[in-house]
C-alpha cells in the first residue's frame, strides 16, 4: 500500500480521501437580506476542507489507503486546489485564467466568487440578459431561493463556464492526443486519459470511446 497521497491519486480520486457528503459542496448563498447583510457567511478553503466554521459541510478525512480504491472525492480536488497555490504563489482563479481560459479563447469561463451588486440581470427573477452569472433553478421551471451560490471550493465546484466553452476545452484536448503542437503535450494528453481505476481517469472518465464528466451540486444540477 501506498503511503504517501500522490498528485495521481488526488486526480483519479484513488487518494483515500473522503467526499464531502452525499451531495458534494453545497456552496454558500451570499445574497443580501432587506437588511443590507449577507444571508450567510464564506468560509476559506482551508476552513471548508477543515469542517470549520462558517463551512456548511464536514470535514475532509482519510478514509482508505492511498490507491486502494476509487472513491469519488471533491475533497481531494480541494486539498490539490491548496497544493496549486502553496506551489505556484498565486490564487487558483487567476492561474486558471492564465494557463488555460486566455490561452483557450474561453471568455465565458472563470472560478470567481461574484457579488451580488455585479450581477447582470440574466439572474434576476423574470429577467433574461447576456451575464456571466444564470440564475440557479431546482428544474426546468422552480427558481432557487437564491439565484446563485458561490463555493470556496473552487476547484471543485466554484467553475462559472457555458456549453461552448466546455466543448472548446474538450476539443484542445482531443486535438492534443493527436499532435506535438496541442494545448497539452501528446504524452500527457495520453496520461490524463488513461483509465486509473473503475472507469477513472486523470479528472475524466473514460470508456473506450470517449471521455466527459458530469457535475452534480446541491441545488444545481449540471452536465
Amino acid at each position: 500500500m501506498a503511503r504517501f497521497i500522490t498528485i495521481s491519486q488526488l486526480l483519479s480520486h484513488t487518494s483515500g480521501l473522503e467526499t464531502s457528503g452525499s451531495q458534494g459542496f453545497p456552496g454558500y448563498d451570499v445574497s443580501k437580506n432587506a437588511n443590507g447583510h449577507y444571508r450567510a457567511a464564506l468560509p476559506d478553503l482551508a476552513e471548508a476542507l477543515e469542517g470549520q466554521w462558517p463551512s456548511n459541510t464536514l470535514p475532509i478525512r482519510l478514509k482508505d489507503w492511498p490507491g486502494h480504491v476509487f472513491n469519488y472525492s471533491g475533497g481531494g480536488i480541494g486539498v490539490l486546489q491548496l497544493i496549486i497555490e502553496a506551489v505556484m504563489d498565486a490564487p487558483f482563479a487567476e492561474l486558471m485564467d492564465e494557463h488555460v481560459f486566455k490561452p483557450l479563447g474561453m471568455k465565458r469561463s472563470m472560478y470567481v466568487i461574484p457579488e451580488e451588486d455585479g450581477l447582470n440581470d440574466s439572474t434576476k427573477e423574470g429577467k433574461q440578459g447576456s451575464g456571466n452569472y444564470a440564475r440557479a433553478y431546482y428544474n426546468g421551471y422552480t427558481s432557487c431561493e437564491a439565484a446563485h451560490r458561490v463555493n470556496p471550493e473552487q476547484s471543485a465546484a466554484g467553475l462559472w463556464t457555458t456549453p461552448s466553452d466546455l466543448l472548446t476545452l474538450v476539443s484542445a484536448i482531443q486535438s492534443s492526443l493527436h499532435t506535438d503542437t496541442g494545448f497539452l503535450p501528446r504524452a500527457l494528453a495520453v496520461s490524463m486519459l488513461t483509465e486509473a481505476q473503475s472507469g477513472m481517469a486523470h479528472a475524466w472518465f473514460v470508456t473506450p470511446d470517449h471521455f466527459g464528466h458530469g457535475g452534480s451540486n446541491m441545488p444545481e444540477h449540471l452536465l
